[in-house]
């Protein structure tokens, strides 16, 4: 998802191409070049989001030590998520569309299912090793 969110430009403008004024005649719209800030914040996440994974697959193979391989795969998971969640607020307060003629396209929406999805395995990774005797 990431991934998707990284390469998929967040906005389209779905003004039809011969000059009507029908906004919805055509479904296909054309992308809106995303800013180089919101380009570079998302690579960011993304490679923090790998990072984060990287360690984890070091810690399930033994590589790295659990107590040194968990802090590092939640911090990363959190920074990415919340990297991508700035970058969401960030777009919706300085280059949102303008509705009707242009909408947020399924890139905009990739960043926001990777922001909670990074979000809930973070959350749920601390608790995902204890093991507690009666």
């Amino acid at each position: 998802m990431s991934i998707s969110a990284l390469v998929v430009s967040w906005r389209s403008d779905l003004t039809p191409r011969d000059g009507s004024l029908e906004l919805l005649a055509q479904l296909s719209g054309v992308s809106i070049p995303d800013p180089r800030w919101c380009y570079n914040l998302n690579l960011a996440s993304l490679v923090c989001g790998y990072v984060g994974n990287v360690f984890l697959l070091l810690n399930f193979t033994n590589r790295i030590r659990y107590i040194v391989a968990l802090p590092v795969t939640i911090i990363l998971w959190y920074l990415s998520a919340f990297l991508l969640m700035g970058i969401e607020l960030a777009m919706v307060k300085t280059q949102s569309p303008a509705f009707p003629r242009q909408i947020w396209s399924q890139g905009f929406w990739y960043g926001v299912i990777s922001a909670v999805l990074y979000m809930i395995c973070a959350m749920v990774r601390p608790g995902s090793d204890v093991v507690s005797y009666p």
